[in-house]
């Protein structure tokens, strides 16, 4: 995820149902994704902090979500 981000992919692309990277990584559980697009910058939304709560993402990836999306 690092490497494609440095290399320009659009951390803030939306997908054709209007999911952010960011959502998509939560909703299936790819922490390590996520965590990756917070480290390169990628503004959380509300959907995407929505999905990692409902899937048992770690306290300090939610709080990761909630600064890195101004939702604090």
């Amino acid at each position: 995820m690092a490497a494609l981000l440095a290399a320009g992919a659009a951390g803030t692309a939306h997908s054709v149902k209007g999911n952010t990277p960011l959502a998509v990584a939560a909703k299936h559980s790819q922490w390590a994704a996520a965590e990756a697009l917070l480290r390169g910058g990628v503004h959380a939304d509300g959907l995407g902090l929505l999905h990692a709560l409902r899937r048992g993402a770690d306290p300090g990836l939610a709080d990761a979500m909630v600064r890195a999306g101004g939702l604090d």
